[in-house]
């Protein structure tokens, strides 16, 4: 079959900037997300559809979403205070 990409609406994450708390919001089944900085490293793993800005240093920060399929996505967020 034909691998058709997931389009922006697929995967919300908001507000972004984000202060306190980030929120996702996705029709699709998500198996986990992985919080990794900007030198890639990963800082944290979540399973549910919130996570605290608090406890994050301001910057930029990329959600990596792994999918129940297996399909792979990202987000680019800002966290600031």
């Amino acid at each position: 079959g034909i691998h058709q990409s997931i389009s922006e609406d697929d995967i919300k994450v908001y507000p972004n900037p984000a202060a306190d708390k980030l929120f996702i919001e996705t029709t699709r089944e998500i198996n986990s997300v992985e919080i990794i900085d900007i030198h890639g490293k990963r800082i944290f793993n979540i399973k549910n559809h919130s996570i605290s800005a608090t406890d994050l240093n301001n910057g930029i920060y990329i959600l990596k979403f792994i999918m129940k399929d297996g399909d792979i996505e990202t987000r680019k967020v800002i966290i600031q205070d």
